[in-house]
C-alpha cells in the first residue's frame, strides 16, 4: 500500500490517500506520453491564460450550424474595368479534333 498528500481542485487543504501499489502505478503512468510524442499545453488555445479563447471554441463547437441557401447570380462583370453590363453576342463553335477528349456539354 502507498499513501500520498494531494489538494483537492478548489481547495487549499491537504488530504491523503492510499492505494494499491498496482493502482498507485496505473495512475502515474497515465500522464507518461507514449514515445515520440510530446506534451503541448502551453501553445496556442491550450496555454493556462487562454481562457477566453478555450471557452469560444466549446462554445463555436456547440452552435448548431446553419447553412444558407445558394448564393444568387450575380451579372457577369467586364474582367477590365469592372463594370456589370456584358451581354453575350454568339458562342464560337470548337472544331473537332480526334485526338482531343471533348466533354458532352
Amino acid at each position: 500500500m502507498i499513501t500520498f498528500f494531494y489538494k483537492p481542485s478548489g481547495s487549499q487543504v491537504s488530504a491523503t490517500c492510499t492505494l494499491p501499489v498496482v493502482d498507485f502505478l496505473k495512475r502515474i503512468l497515465l500522464h507518461v506520453l507514449p514515445k515520440g510524442l510530446h506534451e503541448i499545453g502551453y501553445f496556442g488555445w491550450m496555454h493556462p491564460r487562454a481562457k477566453k479563447r478555450l471557452e469560444r471554441i466549446r462554445s463555436l463547437l456547440e452552435a448548431p450550424l446553419h447553412l444558407s441557401g445558394p448564393p444568387t447570380a450575380a451579372p457577369p462583370t467586364c474582367p477590365h474595368c469592372g463594370h456589370s453590363s456584358l451581354v453575350r453576342l454568339r458562342t464560337i463553335k470548337r472544331l473537332w479534333m480526334p485526338f482531343v477528349r471533348y466533354d458532352s456539354s
